[in-house]
Formats: structure tokens, sequence, C-alpha cells
């Protein structure tokens, strides 16, 4: 069973109160007619996915259990991750010679494999090929996530603007036979009438 300490609970629900919050909007926004029922079924989607990732980033494992990060054999860094969440700070910190000593050998992807049943995040970590700071990059990246919302401020007034469309757009193959898809939605701010474009994600398929 896992537990949280004191600061993961704040942080939880914190986070949590925040997706609610967008939520409630994003109902009243739908009930008002203001955004379509595609739209507001995929930001529906993403909202609750992001709550299944937050509990899932916070879940706290004992000491046992938890990631000992290490320089090379036999030299403890004096540095453990106890939960998701608390390994991407510790990414965050840890020295270019412990990152890349433990991503050579695969032991974060069996971690996050073998103690959280992370199976695609495991795989996704696993085939990471940076190196430097630009590996640092990419596993914080891949833990937390991109840093995706829906809902932005309007560039002209500041208010914040919920998308009334939302819709996806595939480019050509590449040679290696890989193709990005982007995500993108369409604003239209209530207070001044500003209309703009956002990338809500980008996708490698």
């Amino acid at each position: 069973m896992f537990d949280l300490n004191s600061e993961s609970i704040s942080d939880l629900g914190l986070k949590q109160l925040e997706l609610a919050r967008k939520r409630k909007k994003l109902e009243a926004s739908y009930k008002a007619g203001k955004i379509s029922q595609s739209t507001y079924e995929y930001i529906v989607k993403e909202l609750t996915k992001a709550v299944v990732d937050l509990e899932v980033q916070t879940k706290e494992v004992s000491y046992e259990r938890g990631f000992h990060f290490y320089e090379d054999a036999g030299k403890p860094t004096g540095q453990i991750a106890l939960s998701l969440e608390d390994f991407a700070r510790k990414v965050r910190d840890v020295s270019l010679a412990s990152l890349e000593f433990h991503q050579e050998r695969g032991d974060y992807a069996n971690w996050i494999r073998d103690v959280f049943g992370e199976y695609s995040l495991a795989e996704t970590v696993r085939n990471l090929k940076e190196k430097g700071e630009d590996l640092r990059k990419k596993i914080l990246e891949t833990i937390e996530g991109p840093q995706q919302n829906v809902v932005f401020l309007c560039p002209s007034c500041g208010k914040e603007v919920s998308p009334k469309r939302i819709w996806k757009m595939k480019g050509r193959p590449n040679r290696a036979g890989k193709t990005l898809q982007i995500t993108l939605a369409h604003y239209q701010c209530l207070d001044c009438r500003k209309s703009f474009r956002q990338v809500l994600s980008k996708e490698i398929m």
C-alpha cells in the first residue's frame, strides 16, 4: 500500500482543486453553448487523465523500494526518490554522471515498471537516447508530461479563455516512417472578442 507524506498531500490537494475548478468552468461553458460537445469531451478526457497521472506521481513507496541514485557501482550519491514526483525533483539536481549511469543500465525504466507498474512510461524512458542536460530535460518531460493547458490567457486583455474548437493535424511521414501529429485549439475571448490559436500538443506517431 502506498502512503502520502504531508507535503505530497498538500501539493496533491492544491492540484486537485485547480483541476476541479477548471472542470467546473468547462461545464459552465458547455451548458452555455460556448464550446462544442467534441471540445468538451476532449478537455474532460485530458482533465481526467491529469488527475490519474497526478495520483500515480504522488504515490510514495518504502525506503527499500525507492530509487537509490549512484554515480557508479559502489558510489551512492545519497539521494533517494520515494515517488515519481520525488524522482522528478531528484533528477533536476542529480549529477550528470549519475543521470547517465542509470539510463545506460536501464535502471530508471526497470524501477518505474517494477515498482509502479507503469509499463508504457517505463518503455518511453528506456528509449531515451539523449546525453547530458538534454537527457535530464527529456526525462523530466517524460515523467511530468508536457505542461499542456487547454485554458489560456487572452493575449489582448488577459482573461482566461476556453477553446471553441480543438482539432488534430498530421504531417507527412519522415524517412523513418514517423509522422508528427499536432493538436491545435481555436480561442475567442468573450470579453474583447480577440481570436487566437494555440498548439496544445505534439506527438510522434
